[in-house]
């Protein structure tokens, strides 16, 4: 063979070998570090859909009891679980009770307590436990009490805000009117 083919089957040779220990150790490096950077900014998004899942889920449990008011020509309760006895649904003492949970009963008879329900037609409607400590829903200080006609009757209160029980940098607002018309938004 001549020396200028056994060249060119070590430089074949030398194309196909791979990579070298310290270009690997390098490439790890560099992703390491892009991967560090990175993690802070993943930590916020997964709150920011906690936050949003938080107000989407009251926001979809008002427009429920609004709903089943009309539907049942009767009144609904949307109250703070913490704050039920015995089926009464007394008036939330803090504003942070929201985050304890909520339930969604109706209350044919009018006498602002759940009524008592069956296999047929069980009561509460629904009911949604504490959503975690790293999440906040603040808003009213009494029950929401939706009428046959979808309103709202509620000593002055006009918002609940969901976010982060850490930071407040991450918010979303659920308006309504007295009519019982609702809205969500990022705030």
């Amino acid at each position: 063979m001549n020396s200028q083919h056994l060249r060119s089957r070590q430089l074949a040779r030398q194309q196909q070998a791979g990579f070298t220990l310290v270009e690997l150790m390098v490439t790890l490096t560099m992703l390491a570090v892009l991967a560090t950077l990175a993690a802070p900014n993943l930590g916020g998004i997964v709150t920011a859909r906690q936050v949003e899942g938080l107000a989407r889920r009251f926001a979809d449990d008002m427009s429920l009891a609004r709903n089943e008011a009309i539907k049942r020509n009767a009144a609904v309760l949307l109250c703070a679980d913490s704050t039920i006895t015995d089926g009464s649904c007394a008036a939330a003492p803090t504003a942070a009770d929201w985050a304890k949970g909520w339930r969604v009963c109706y209350d044919a008879d009018d006498n602002d307590s759940c009524d008592t329900g069956n296999s047929r037609n069980p009561n509460p409607i629904r009911q949604m436990n504490a959503p975690g400590t790293a999440l906040a829903l603040t808003g009213p200080v009494s029950r929401l009490r939706f009428n046959p006609n979808g309103s709202v009757s509620a000593s002055a209160f006009t918002a609940v805000t969901a976010r982060s029980a850490g930071s407040s940098s991450v918010s979303w607002s659920i308006n309504f009117a007295a009519s019982g018309a609702l809205s969500i938004r990022k705030s």
